[in-house]
């Protein structure tokens, strides 16, 4: 490449370019066994599309690093409805129909095992015992795996737009009671210092309708962020007795 582009636009180029009816990605490091191969081979003869790879352990992986993983799966599949593997890796096996509605989605913000994993078709795991690395050291710092789980999460989920829209209408409700409250205290206990509840009106009433606004502004945002992705709208895996030429999903 003309530049570092990222990791998860490197494996993007990489599956643009390969040939052949399956294709399959692995790092360098020997991390991953080649020795996996013919029988990730061997499962897609057998009719399975996609054959993932799942960790049983990492050796020497920082206690820190083995944390945040088994924080991240499960907090991935209950934003984003996506049943990832958990200690999945990028080792696997793609068919190449698969890997055609893989190369349909050209989203920036890339979480490649999450759309690997999102295009369905039929699926099967293989698990491997990851052995100690020969030589050299992880690129993926701390910072480097904070930034990739945050945009596996936002590229997948539009929940937190939604949670803030649910968040801003809760506190227009709350701004609603002590509107009410204020009201109260100036009409009937007349226990206020004078110009209070002018002031309290306003703020309140100011306050809940910007919330209000933003939290409408969230749900739309929503909307747009899920359009602004292009994926297809459905994959088709085998056509029975219907045309080829049909509209595109």
């Amino acid at each position: 490449l003309s530049r570092e582009f990222g990791h998860q636009q490197a494996l993007t180029a990489g599956l643009d370019h390969a040939r052949g009816d399956a294709v399959i990605c692995m790092d360098g490091d020997l991390q991953q066994p080649p020795e996996l191969i013919p029988e990730m081979v061997r499962l897609w003869n057998e009719g399975n599309e996609i054959i993932f790879t799942i960790r049983r352990s990492s050796a020497g992986v920082p206690w820190l690093k083995r944390v945040l993983s088994a924080l991240f799966y499960p907090v991935f599949r209950a934003l984003c409805g996506v049943n990832l593997q958990i200690h999945g890796a990028d080792f696997r096996l793609m068919d190449r129909r698969a890997l055609q509605a893989l190369g349909e989605m050209r989203e920036r913000t890339r979480f490649m095992r999450g759309l690997s994993t999102w295009v369905g078709y039929r699926t099967t795991s293989i698990p491997y015992t990851s052995p100690p690395r020969r030589a050299g050291e992880t690129k993926y710092n701390f910072t480097r795996m904070l930034s990739l789980g945050i945009d596996a999460l936002l590229s997948f989920s539009s929940v937190p737009l939604y949670a803030g829209a649910l968040i801003g209408i809760l506190l227009s409700l709350l701004v609603l009671i002590y509107f009410v409250f204020a009201l109260y205290s100036s009409l009937v206990t007349h226990r206020v210092l004078p110009g209070w509840t002018s002031i309290a009106l306003l703020i309140s009433g100011i306050g809940s309708l910007q919330i209000m606004l933003t939290g409408i502004v969230g749900l739309y945002l929503g909307k747009v962020y899920e359009e602004t992705k292009h994926r297809p709208l459905y994959l088709i895996r085998e056509r029975i007795g219907v045309d080829e030429r049909v509209v595109s999903p």
